[in-house]
């Protein structure tokens, strides 16, 4: 006679939990107290695996006088424990500044398939001018969930000192070698790019091979608003009230972006009166030595002040979403929102090359008729809405310099619209809703679980 056993309902659900998968965290390397230099740091990054932190537990003021490097090999966090940066509030929290000569201060190397690189809770300082700034992320990778292969959050720049370099700022994200996308947030830049350079500058500069135009793969792969596929600056506060920055976000060479949730406060101008644009774009026009103009992006929920904005937002080339923005001051256009083509304003084709290079044709370093509508990347598909200037409404505006205005035309290239459901109305696609904000890699403190970071463990 065989024997019937029975499992019971406790039983069961024991089986149940032992067998589901667990998220299993990464490693802590801790650096210091008594040793916070470039060259330990640089130690325990090369002792680290993929996914484990690499903890800075000095405190006070350390020099670095070598670059530290966060490799493709694996993504790290970096962290100093106990800081905080909460500039809505006022509330700042960093037990270590780090001043650094080097240039830039942090690589951080993205590859696919790694975890998330990570660099927060710092203070960053230069004393010298340098050319690739604080935090420069370069390569590829869109994370192990598809969400982001970078984060840089929580941290202060304080007087980053950078000229006007080529694609370079106080913080650069620059794909090249494949789609490279993260987060940038709740940072402090303050009095960043001091001469002529930039707080954040952006650009997808990689190209299939070498024959092609640099950037040129962003326009050739999907582009679609709402998605994760950008750099995602958020929560982010860039103020200068003692030294000049050109562009507080710039982006070329096919850069993707999503601006939202900033706060930007200009009170200062260069001393020959040239004045800040906060958030810009370049477009398809010194093609020869940068290669394609930005893709597009979104910019949204944003409030810029100050005394001395040239333009709050500039965009020159690219498909955008601008929106429920917030203005003080629309510096020297018609409205705060400026949409440009360089290329039909004969006052700016000094600055578009004459030669395309190996960029997609056709090409014309400058235009006086509209024959040649629609150029190459001109603005197109863009929905303006929501947006004030001291609580009255506002627009985007095109420059009445040279043909512009018989290439960018309200209610063709780009719409001034009423609401969301009139942009829909005009054919920016029924689905569109904002990507989720937070950004999925503010979840937790090292950034989301993803499926490689999961076993089961009988």
């Amino acid at each position: 006679m065989k024997r019937v056993t029975f499992v019971t309902f406790i039983e069961v659900i024991f089986l149940l939990i032992l067998f589901l998968p667990r998220p299993v965290c990464g490693d802590t390397h801790t650096v210091g107290p008594n040793d916070c230099s470039a060259a330990a740091v640089n130690v325990a990054i090369s002792a680290a695996s993929d996914g484990d932190i690499v903890e800075l537990t000095c405190t006070g003021t350390v020099n670095w006088t070598s670059i530290v490097t966060i490799p493709n090999t694996k993504g790290i966090t970096l962290k100093v424990p106990g800081a905080s940066n909460n500039w809505r509030t006022g509330s700042n929290n960093f037990p270590l500044t780090i001043c650094s000569n080097n240039d830039p201060i942090i690589y951080v190397n993205c590859e696919n398939s790694k975890s998330v690189a990570r660099v927060t809770g710092f203070k960053f300082r230069n004393t010298i001018s340098s050319t690739k700034g604080a935090v420069y992320i370069r390569g590829r990778g869109t994370g192990i969930a598809g969400k982001g292969a970078f984060r840089i959050d929580n941290n202060y720049f304080d007087t980053i000192r950078l000229p006007h370099a080529n694609e370079e700022g106080t913080i650069t994200v620059e794909a090249r070698t494949g789609p490279l996308y993260g987060l940038i947030d709740n940072n402090t830049l303050y009095d960043c790019s001091y001469t002529d350079g930039y707080a954040i500058a952006l650009s997808e500069s990689w190209r299939p091979d070498t024959g092609r135009c640099w950037g040129e793969n962003s326009w050739i792969r999907s582009f679609s608003f709402g998605t994760a596929d950008f750099v995602f600056i958020e929560d982010n506060l860039i103020q200068n009230q003692n030294e000049y920055t050109r562009h507080y976000i710039e982006a070329s060479s096919g850069a993707r972006y999503v601006v939202r949730y900033n706060r930007f406060i200009t009170n200062k101008a260069k001393n020959n009166g040239n004045q800040t644009e906060q958030v810009e774009a370049h477009g398809y026009c010194i093609a020869y030595s940068t290669g394609v103009g930005s893709r597009g992006g979104e910019i949204y929920n944003n409030e810029s002040q100050g005394t001395q904005v040239g333009v709050p937002i500039n965009i020159r080339g690219g498909h955008w979403l601008i929106y429920d923005n917030t203005f003080t001051n629309k510096g020297w256009r018609d409205t705060p929102i400026c949409l440009r083509e360089y290329r039909t304003w004969s006052g700016s084709c000094d600055q578009c090359s004459s030669d395309n290079g190996s960029c997609p044709d056709p090409w014309y370093k400058c235009v006086t008729d509209g024959s040649k509508y629609p150029l190459q990347e001109q603005i197109q598909n863009t929905y303006v809405w929501g947006n004030t200037i001291n609580a009255i409404p506002t627009t985007a505006s095109v420059p009445n310099h040279g043909v512009q205005r018989l290439y960018l035309q309200d209610r063709r290239d780009y719409w001034n619209v009423s609401s969301l459901a009139d942009a829909k109305a005009h054919g920016l696609s029924a689905s569109y809703t904002p990507f989720t904000y937070p950004h999925p890699l503010r979840a937790s403190d090292s950034g989301p679980a993803a499926s490689k970071d999961l076993r089961i463990t009988p």
